[in-house]
């Protein structure tokens, strides 16, 4: 599954995204630097997706800890606040991480449709 899906942080779907970026760059396309963009983009999103994957893990981490933490006290562990700043914080690199899913689904999209003109270019040609 995690080969397939672009927003894992150790996919290989990018890669596959990455060689498909490859070929319109030699394709004729490098002239108005549109394969030059989107690799870009893409190297743009590999790097985001991968910080912000190695900051949720710790994210969760420090909550993981804390929730053991109230447990262990009877629920007279850290409360209110600092738990409730914790979880907020992970649900905040959570929506981080679906908007660069988005981003990178719709990066996906446009290069699937130039592949599209470059091979109807082919056909005519």
């Amino acid at each position: 599954m995690r080969a397939k899906r672009l927003g894992c942080s150790h996919t290989s779907a990018r890669i596959k995204l990455e060689d498909a970026i490859n070929e319109l760059n030699t394709s004729g396309e490098e002239s108005n630097g549109l394969g030059r963009r989107l690799s870009s983009e893409l190297n743009w999103l590999d790097n985001q997706i991968h910080l912000l994957d190695h900051r949720k893990g710790e994210a969760e981490k420090t909550l993981a800890r804390m929730l053991e933490e109230a447990y262990r006290a009877g629920g007279r562990g850290r409360k209110g606040k600092e738990l409730i700043d914790a979880e907020n914080g992970v649900q905040e690199l959570e929506q981080a991480h679906d908007e660069y899913v988005k981003r990178i689904g719709l990066l996906r999209d446009r290069v699937v449709i130039e592949i599209d003109k470059l091979m109807e270019q082919l056909l005519v040609n």
